[in-house]
């Protein structure tokens, strides 16, 4: 397979884990009537090719971003994708992990593949349900504390 196929494969993947990923999120947010979802699409480099991905910001109606989710790319070191959590005052990230990064010593205690929180000198928290609340509110709050 050449480089510029694999490249795109690469990148299939990763917009599909990213739609499975969405869906998830909505369906979470679903519970909390008081937060809107919304989609759009930005455009990300990957080497010398650009291409779309979706976005997806959370906020409340009438209301501030809460987060936005945004993709930044899948050829990242020692994962297979990550996007940003961020709003206007904090910014989380989330990477992919696949079964090549869980035997890394880089991260102890992963032990499936998927989306972990990856948080500044911790270790990756598996996204699930409860793990996805805990970002939300964590970055919620972080911005309601720190309003200008």
């Amino acid at each position: 397979m050449r480089y510029y196929d694999t490249q795109l494969a690469a990148q299939y993947d990763y917009l599909q884990r990213i739609f499975k990923l969405y869906q998830q999120v909505e369906s979470w947010l679903a519970q909390d009537s008081t937060l809107k979802v919304d989609r759009n699409w930005i455009e990300i480099q990957a080497g010398e090719q650009s291409y779309q991905v979706p976005t997806l910001s959370v906020q409340r109606p009438n209301g501030p971003i809460v987060m936005e989710l945004k993709p930044l790319g899948y050829s990242l070191p020692l994962s297979e994708g990550v996007l940003s959590v961020e709003n206007w005052w904090e910014m989380e990230q989330l990477i992919f992990l696949s079964e090549k990064e869980i035997g890394s010593s880089i991260y102890e205690g992963v032990q499936q593949s998927g989306w972990y929180w990856e948080r500044l000198n911790r270790r990756p928290h598996y996204l699930n349900q409860t793990t996805f609340w805990e970002l939300v509110h964590w970055v919620d709050e972080s911005c309601q504390n720190h309003s200008l």
